[in-house]
């Protein structure tokens, strides 16, 4: 059974373009699903984005942590990344809602620095790092170029972003406060400061959306993600559409 699986897969694959018997299979997984939740995957595709990213930097209360990634992603980010020094993280299920469901959480806790390691892979992927800072020696938010490829970084409950942040960041930045509190909760700086870089990359059309490729690819994933026995579900296309042009 096996080997007839497989020959059947080859002489679909063989007689159709890669790109025509993707989208054969896209179409006939889309068949699973109503069309009011297809369409919902779509429209939050379209307004997905990696321009900017956020990263978490030993936030050692669950809650906070989980707050931060929930907001990330109703803000339409596709990636968060989680530096741990100390205590491994944990994700508070009540708090998250399933959000990291939907995003990629890059996590950052065996290398000889996570911080380092970090921010060098962002470097290197185009990034300008910002750190997020309570200082008179910062610019504000407002003064944030959106047109870079950004990554927000938030520090400990504490004691704030490491010293190593301070060395590598591009900038700090500070969110305007007009209270006698000297610092907003975590999450809540990270909505401050997303709902604000998004809402002007969109404004002044900076190159925020995901590419073509990367929106295809994301609603394959979240087209099966949405289907349970999705893998049955695949093998019966296999079957059934290798199984016509081999009869034919």
């Amino acid at each position: 059974m096996l080997l007839n699986r497989f020959h059947e897969r080859w002489i679909f694959a063989s007689l159709y373009p890669i790109s025509m018997f993707n989208q054969e299979l896209q179409n006939y997984l889309e068949g699973f699903i109503s069309p009011v939740r297809m369409n919902r995957i779509k429209e939050v595709i379209s307004q997905r984005t990696r321009h900017v990213t956020v990263v978490l930097e030993d936030i050692w209360q669950p809650q906070n942590a989980s707050a931060a990634i929930r907001t990330s992603e109703c803000m339409g980010l596709q990636e968060v990344h989680i530096i741990k020094n100390g205590d491994g993280y944990k994700i508070n299920k009540q708090v998250v809602k399933g959000a990291n469901k939907w995003m990629e959480i890059n996590k950052y806790t065996d290398f000889e620095n996570n911080t380092h390691a970090c921010l060098s892979q962002l470097k290197a992927r185009g990034y300008k790092i910002v750190a997020t800072v309570p200082s008179e020696n910062s610019q504000l938010l407002t003064n944030l170029d959106v047109q870079d490829k950004t990554a927000f970084v938030f520090g400990s409950e504490k004691n704030g972003v490491s010293d190593d942040v301070l060395n590598m960041c591009d900038s700090k930045i500070s969110i305007p406060m007009f209270g006698f509190t000297e610092s907003y909760n975590i999450s809540v700086s990270v909505a401050i400061s997303l709902f604000h870089f998004i809402h002007e990359s969109k404004k002044q059309n900076a190159n925020w959306q995901l590419s073509d490729a990367e929106q295809k690819d994301l609603l394959e994933k979240w087209t099966k993600q949405c289907i349970k026995k999705c893998d049955l579900i695949v093998q019966e296309f296999f079957t059934l559409h290798g199984g016509k042009k081999q009869a034919g």
